[in-house]
């Protein structure tokens, strides 16, 4: 039996469910490795059903993946096959499929006893292969960074620096960006979320870059910051309170502890040290085949963080009068403190 295999098994038996219906894309994938344009899942106890359309069925069929491959022909034969598994609880992932699959493919079922369940918590503890992927999205989102530091100079635009920036992303092997790059200058800094304008860099201004790419379906995080000039003494202070929130985040991270617990200690270091400043937003999120998933670095997540696990760690403050700082960093959680995969950047 495989890892993921083991995971749905696992999430069943903590629910006390004897079956588990999975209709996400995103979950799709990450079970068979595979990108299908459609796909039904159900597994109980024993064994892993996949029902596929005529397109991708050969493809599944071949792969080694831990599942019965169905050929699905319409909805009354995914109805009837898994009525007759007889299943009476069962776990369906609420926060990942529509209202219309919902009505579609499971409402008919009539099963007796629906539970809901986050589908990202499947995705929480990653495999060998999958921080590899991890790793190498992460390699080349930082090694686009100090390409960027290198060809970026006064007069260019926010928005040709984000062009530039995942023009090289895709020829160093990327598939895409995991998310539209956010690039900043000068007082749009300020901004966590600042879309790239056509505002020019100037002498004085800092430069803010979060970005990330994707590698074989698996994504990447890192925020940098960096001067051209002369720096304002205000910034400077912002930059040196949040690289050490950056750094004491990474020092203090470790299996076991909460995302709760992980968020105050970085918190309560930037309001110290920054006139009791209140970062506008969780220190981390997972980080996976989506960008934002579970675990989480938040005040009201209160779960573990696992071995395996991956959180980005990204302390901000933001002053819309000069400008803002945040520095981010992915790692794996591990036994005994955590690994950080983008330390191909200069902090």
């Amino acid at each position: 039996m495989d890892f993921k295999f083991n995971v749905l098994q696992s999430v069943m038996k903590e629910n006390h469910a004897d079956g588990m219906i999975i209709l996400s894309r995103t979950n799709l994938n990450w079970y068979t490795n595979k990108d299908a344009d459609f796909a039904l899942i159900v597994a109980d106890k024993k064994k892993v059903h996949i029902f596929v359309d005529a397109r991708d069925y050969q493809i599944f069929h071949a792969a080694k993946i831990n599942a019965e491959i169905h050929l699905y022909k319409d909805m009354n034969s995914w109805i009837s096959f898994v009525k007759s598994m007889k299943l009476e609880r069962v776990l369906f992932e609420y926060d990942e499929i529509s209202v219309a699959k919902y009505e579609t493919c499971i409402e008919p079922l009539n099963i007796k006893n629906l539970l809901r369940f986050s589908g990202d918590t499947l995705r929480i503890v990653k495999t060998p292969e999958e921080l590899k992927y991890l790793q190498k999205a992460a390699d080349i989102a930082c090694a686009s960074v100090e390409h960027l530091k290198k060809w970026i100079k006064i007069g260019t635009s926010e928005s040709a620096a984000a062009q530039e920036l995942i023009t090289f992303m895709i020829k160093q092997g990327a598939s895409g960006v995991s998310f539209r790059p956010i690039i900043s200058f000068g007082k749009n800094t300020s901004s966590p979320h600042n879309v790239p304008s056509n505002y020019k860099l100037r002498s004085g201004d800092s430069i803010l870059v979060d970005c990330g790419c994707v590698y074989k379906g698996y994504c990447s995080d890192i925020t940098r910051i960096w001067w051209i000039g002369k720096v304002n003494p205000k910034i400077k202070h912002m930059y040196e309170v949040a690289l050490a929130a950056n750094k004491l985040g990474i020092a203090s991270a470790k299996d076991g502890m909460t995302g709760k617990e992980l968020d105050a200690i970085v918190r309560n270091y930037v309001a110290k040290n920054y006139d009791g400043y209140d970062i506008p937003h969780g220190v981390g999120h997972g980080v996976g085949v989506k960008i934002h998933e579970a675990p989480w670095v938040k005040k009201t997540y209160t779960q573990k963080l696992l071995t395996n696990s991956v959180v980005t760690m990204e302390p901000g403050i933001y002053d819309s009068s000069i400008g803002g700082v945040r520095i981010e960093d992915t790692i794996v959680i591990t036994k005994n403190g955590c690994k950080v995969l983008t330390s191909k950047s200069s902090k």
